[in-house]
């Protein structure tokens, strides 16, 4: 019932690739590297380009927030775990 002051540091949330590390897991090379933050597309066709990390591969090819990913190399992608596997056959 009484006041309290205490101080607090804001961080920023983790990266896929440290997220991937805790969790246990671990992103191909291939994938770390691209830079891209990804969701399924809201149609179920596709994937959505939620982020896209400044000066990564995916930047430099053109890639931006807002794109949609249908196919990697030939292969039909409808969430982010099916364009992950297909980069992963193609790296």
């Amino acid at each position: 019932g009484k006041e309290q002051s205490i101080e607090v540091t804001i961080g920023t949330m983790p990266g896929d690739q440290q997220l991937a590390e805790r969790e246990g897991g671990q992103q191909s090379p291939a994938r770390a590297s691209l830079g891209l933050q990804l969701m399924p597309a809201e149609d179920g066709q596709g994937v959505l380009v939620a982020g896209v990390t400044p000066d990564s591969p995916a930047a430099e090819k053109g890639l931006k927030p807002g794109d949609i990913i249908l196919e990697v190399s030939g292969v039909q992608v409808d969430d982010p775990d099916a364009l992950r596997a297909a980069i992963d056959k193609v790296a």
